[in-house]
């Protein structure tokens, strides 16, 4: 049966207790990374990086073409039995299955498969049932102990990754990051009950049509998102070379520090949260007033200290990074509010505005790939973030502007501030 409190509308001081535990979750993640990621790009050039990168996005693209997005069927679904748990479970295996099977064939049709990319490909079929296998424990508002268990897989998966750079292994620490990353999590969350009573069986074609139906928005918007994602660093790799794309890869994980912080609040909460109301305007209102000042903040900060900073923290031989950072303003600004605006469109089944958002985005995207072509001047790669910062804010900008209007009326039931820790941390 599901638990009492899996759709009720939170209550203000448990929604603060959710927000602030994750909050500190993504904190303590996003400072382990940032160390760890100091360490590794002292030890592994940016060409290793761009190779990573590239093999990263082939193998990540067959999984977001693949998905139905289980986790999220789980936690926007009207209910969650137990037919409704194990039918879930069975089709997150199969799909988990089929993946790996398309993506070997993927990466051997584009002579990139070898044993490690074979072990990355492990790798993100582990983390693709973890992430969606925790939808369940989401879905009965167990984020504290979800905080802690990610937090510990990401401990032990950096530290592995750290151990191995220092003793020379370079792209293979990298890989064993993601493998490590991978079968912690699933232990943990195996330990956590989130497969409990739920063995998988076979999934008949009429479910499998039912749960198609569920999640057509969701799958558009995973499959666009996995094509962007490989869209730009395939962009930075012609701009650059494996080069340009190791370089590109870092300034873009910097930029998106912030995000990374805020990532549990505006992304996995404000879903529940959207998915739980039949009118979230209010909610995604307060929790953008809260966020962009920090953003804002964040990013003229580090547009004026890069240059300072990038070199100091990463090497001279990275110095490079730091124009692009820059380039990236408008993604550090802007990608927060971006996914609030997406998680809402998410709980309202809205597809069209989910495509318009992503048409922004690649709309940027190639703004700033075919900027060198057209002009012959100027760093390609710096062109290209320009454009993804251009995308971001237009998107969200568009995005916004469409929640407003499509917003249903006397969408007051929740103006009060929100309760201490609601989106503070």
């Amino acid at each position: 049966m599901e638990r009492p409190a899996a759709h009720a509308k939170a209550a203000p001081a448990r929604r603060g207790n959710h927000a602030r535990w994750l909050l500190a979750g993504g904190l303590g993640q996003a400072l382990l990374a940032f160390g760890a990621n100091l360490v590794l790009v002292r030890q592994i050039v940016p060409e290793l990086f761009g190779r990573f990168a590239l093999a990263y996005a082939a193998v990540t693209l067959v999984l977001s073409l693949g998905t139905l997005r289980i986790g999220s069927l789980a936690v926007r679904g009207p209910t969650l039995d137990a037919g409704r748990r194990r039918l879930l479970t069975s089709a997150l295996v199969w799909e988990c299955l089929v993946c790996g099977v398309l993506g070997v064939v993927w990466l051997a049709l584009e002579d990139g498969f070898d044993g490690w990319t074979a072990l990355l490909l492990g790798a993100c079929l582990g983390k693709h049932l973890a992430q969606n296998a925790r939808g369940f424990l989401e879905r009965e508002g167990r984020w504290p102990q979800l905080a802690r268990l990610e937090g510990l897989a990401h401990l032990l998966s950096h530290a592995v990754a750290v151990a191995l750079a220092l003793a020379g292994f370079g792209l293979a620490a990298l890989v064993l990051r993601e493998l490590v990353l991978a079968g912690v999590w699933i232990a943990a969350l195996s330990m956590a009950g989130a497969f409990e009573g739920a063995r998988p069986r076979r999934v008949r074609v009429a479910e499998w049509r039912s749960l198609w139906g569920e999640s057509r928005d969701l799958w558009l918007d995973g499959a666009l998102e996995g094509a962007f994602a490989r869209a730009m660093v395939l962009a930075a790799g012609f701009a650059g070379g494996e080069r340009g794309a190791g370089l590109f890869a870092q300034a873009h994980r910097l930029a998106f520090v912030p995000h990374q912080l805020l990532s549990p609040l505006v992304s996995r909460l404000a879903f529940a949260w959207f998915s739980a109301e039949a009118q979230g305007g209010a909610l995604r209102r307060r929790i953008a007033l809260v966020a962009a000042g920090p953003l804002a903040g964040c990013a003229v900060l580090g547009a004026l200290t890069a240059p300072w900073v990038v070199p100091a923290l990463f090497g001279a031989s990275w110095s490079e990074v730091t124009p692009l950072l820059q380039a990236l303003s408008g993604v550090v600004l802007g990608i927060s509010l971006l996914e609030l605006c997406k998680m809402e469109f998410y709980a309202r089944r809205d597809g069209l505005g989910l495509l318009c958002l992503r048409a922004l985005q690649f709309g940027g995207l190639g703004a700033g790939l075919l900027s060198p072509l057209v002009m012959a001047a100027g760093n390609p790669t710096w062109l290209l973030c320009i454009g993804l910062s251009l995308g971001t804010l237009a998107a969200l900008a568009a995005s916004w502007w469409r929640l407003e209007q499509s917003a249903p009326q006397h969408d007051e039931s929740d103006t009060a501030p929100l309760a201490a820790g609601d989106a503070r941390a």
